[in-house]
């Protein structure tokens, strides 16, 4: 993380963190609303995930677009990786959330794109996990090519499609 931090800010990322995990909930939401404002995507675990992964994770795409009308999402902030290497659109895609899914993408096209600490891509991920809906998006919307299709060792995707009865249309 590199910077100085301060008691002030530890605290609001402990409480953001909290509240990441109930992420459901309005009072949490909230909580978030105001570190978004403050704190942008800073990470708020020891994973290195922000407030966007968790959002990714849980599934709240409300609660994505509140923040995106509280304060501007980046290309940058959605290209942050965690220590697995994962954007929010691969955590999106590893657990199945559709909804999250689009609203990236019509934020940033091009992030399908992006690797984790595996090579693989978002809709790799997908394939990989058996989420049959995030990768048919990916795969129908022209979002991914032959670059996307496979793992940096060589590994296709449709050796984790088929693993995972996710087959193309």
């Amino acid at each position: 993380m590199g910077r100085n931090r301060t008691n002030s800010t530890s605290h609001r990322e402990s409480l953001a963190y909290t509240a990441a995990k109930r992420i459901n909930d309005q009072k949490s939401i909230e909580i978030l609303r105001d570190f978004w404002r403050e704190e942008g995507a800073s990470p708020i675990d020891n994973r290195d995930d922000t407030i966007l992964h968790f959002i990714a994770i849980h599934g709240n795409a409300s609660a994505l677009k509140l923040l995106i009308e509280e304060r501007p999402v980046s290309n940058q902030d959605l290209r942050i990786k965690n220590n697995n290497g994962n954007t929010v659109l691969h955590e999106a895609a590893r657990f199945g959330r559709l909804e999250i899914v689009k609203v990236l993408v019509s934020l940033d096209s091009e992030i399908v794109l992006e690797r984790n600490n595996k090579g693989e891509t978002p809709i790799y991920v997908a394939a990989a996990n058996g989420e049959k809906d995030v990768f048919s998006l990916l795969a129908d919307n022209n979002l991914c090519d032959e670059f996307t299709m496979t793992r940096d060792d060589g590994s296709t995707i449709l050796h984790a499609a088929v693993s995972h009865e996710c087959y193309c249309k």
